[in-house]
């Protein structure tokens, strides 16, 4: 489920305009998922907007001592050339809360002083576990000693969570001392951003920034969220504020004008990220309610939720923009077990017909990895559908060329799961949307066209101009909601020619917020380790004040 929440229309923009305050349930009434989101959606935007007048664009409160300021700040690491430390703390972007949190457990034991390994009371810190590759910072309990304290990389972990760190010894902590120990989060081991080990920190002078969004979450990338005690079901999704640090080597100074950091935002989420319309033409209307007519524009036997959604966005040259379509907002999913490509064993089957999968249907395999990185996921039709019992389904692998299915063994940590999308390819002189190269559909992009998805829903995406070219991105998209009662769709009109006519609507996510954090030099290898040659974050001081 990338992107946002898909219960319904939880970020819709017309709602923001009426400053609704409260969404008051009534005796009697019929209750909905939609008025639950709503009102988290309604207090969320208050928290958010006045966190955002009260502190601005971006910023983060002094630490404790009232003038240090070590909250998302970039820091050397001795001896490494091609990583540096994310500062722990809070720093918030547009309202935003980002939280880097650096908690520290106990080190129960130094076996041998002359030793490089510690025993530690958990290897579960912060929500997460501690791996190989990692960096920790041991420390005396109290106040930081500069001659106390060492940050090391873990090197090997055993069953008795015994820690082996890439350092000498740990000589400087006596056996009276009691040490403890927290991860340290550098660029290259941050959660929520897998970077490839082999790519370069960038040229002489770079501007490190924070790339802020929202992930919905389910049950199939995170299990813990389902209801034990009810048997395991997920009763509910969530959504994660997700931040990455990143860096981009063509900017060697901070942004600090306006007009260098409106620069720097139409570069990373261009104001003109394309534009929708959405229609039902009514041909007549019926005087009974519980008839939809033949010949009304939306003839779906349900109420649903359409959503339409970049697949290939056009920043990549060699392919033109591809879209996909879901009458389920993408919520027919299934975790995979294993794949051994092209065969996929799934964890469940389909609940009911109607989220079961066919032979032919358009499943995208995705995982946190695709996710985190902006990426679509791969596009294969299901080729057979195997045993129940064995719960395998067999795909069409993607054609030469194309990114090609990795395997997946059991639990595999990056999640992986395959999501149906419903469309089927046409030919585009007949109303429909025809088959890119990487297996979604085809954008027209010189002339606006009406496409049709099915049962008379139709989508027209508008032609860019000269001065603002469209400028798709993988993973936006528009919710289209289709009722059966009216034959029509929930899609605002605006006046054209003293008509009117379906608006034009820029994605409804997913939104993009960023803040500048700092400027690196010698990250190209000049100066070992990389330094912070100018500091973009913005502080302040708490309303109260930091002393007790």
């Amino acid at each position: 489920m990338q992107g946002e929440f898909r219960g319904d229309f939880t970020r819709d923009t017309f709602r923001s305009f009426k400053h609704f305050t409260r969404v008051l349930m009534q005796q009697g009434r019929v209750h909905l998922d939609a008025d639950w989101n709503e009102q988290t959606s309604i207090l969320l935007r208050y928290l958010q907007a006045l966190a955002s007048d009260l502190i601005g664009p971006h910023g983060g409160p002094l630490d404790a001592d009232g003038a240090s300021f070590t909250s998302f700040k970039i820091l050397s690491l001795d001896g490494v050339s091609d990583d540096f430390e994310i500062g722990p703390g809070h720093y918030y972007v547009d309202g935003i809360l980002c939280e880097l949190a650096a908690t520290f457990v106990p080190v129960i034991t130094i076996p041998n002083l002359n030793s490089n390994q510690l025993q530690v009371a958990s290897l579960r810190v912060d929500g997460l576990d501690l791996a190989r590759g990692q960096f920790v910072e041991v420390r005396t309990t109290h106040a930081p000693d500069p001659q106390k304290s060492v940050t090391a990389k873990i090197t090997d972990i055993s069953d008795d969570q015994t820690l082996t760190l890439d350092l000498p010894s740990l000589a400087q902590f006596p056996g009276k001392t009691k040490p403890v120990l927290r991860r340290v989060v550098t660029f290259r081991t941050q959660s929520d951003y897998p970077i490839p080990a082999n790519q370069a920190i960038g040229t002489d002078r770079s501007l490190v920034y924070l790339d802020v969004w929202e992930r919905h979450i389910s049950c199939s990338e995170d299990d813990s969220i389902r209801e034990v005690a009810l048997g395991g079901p997920d009763t509910a999704t969530r959504a994660k504020i997700v931040w990455q640090v990143k860096i981009d080597p063509e900017i060697s100074d901070c942004p600090k004008e306006p007009n260098a950091w409106a620069g720097f935002l139409d570069k990373h989420q261009p104001r003109n990220r394309g534009r929708l319309k959405a229609r039902a033409k009514q041909e007549s209307v019926s005087t009974d309610p519980c008839i939809i007519l033949p010949e009304s524009s939306y003839r779906g036997a349900e109420n649903q939720l359409y959503r339409v959604e970049i697949h290939t966005g056009t920043n990549f040259t060699d392919n033109k923009p591809t879209f996909k379509w879901s009458r389920d907002n993408s919520s027919v999913e299934f975790a995979a077990r294993t794949l051994q490509p092209p065969v996929v064993t799934l964890a469940h089957l389909w609940r009911d017909s109607r989220s079961a999968l066919k032979v032919d249907d358009w499943v995208e395999l995705v995982d946190d990895s695709m996710v985190l990185l902006g990426t679509g996921g791969i596009l294969m039709q299901v080729e057979s559908i195997g045993d129940p019992a064995e719960m395998t389904v067999t795909l069409k692998p993607p054609g030469p060329g194309l990114p090609q299915p990795a395997k997946y063994e059991a639990n595999d940590p990056r999640h992986p799961l395959l999501r149906r999308w419903d469309y089927q390819a046409g030919k585009l002189e007949a109303g429909r949307a025809e088959l890119g190269a990487d297996g979604a559909l085809l954008i027209p992009t010189d002339v606006p066209k009406w496409i049709e998805l099915e049962d008379g829903v139709q989508i027209l995406f508008v032609v860019g101009s000269r001065s603002q070219p469209n400028q798709f991105r993988a993973g936006d998209y528009w919710l289209i909601a289709a009722r059966t009662v009216t034959g029509d769709l929930k899609w605002p009109v605006e006046g054209e020619d003293g008509n009117l006519v379906p608006a034009a609507l820029p994605p409804h996510g997913i939104e993009h917020h960023y803040a500048p954090l700092g400027i690196i030099s010698g990250a190209g290898g000049k100066v070992n380790p990389p330094l912070l040659a100018d500091d973009c974050r913005k502080p302040f001081k708490t309303v109260v004040g930091l002393t007790p």
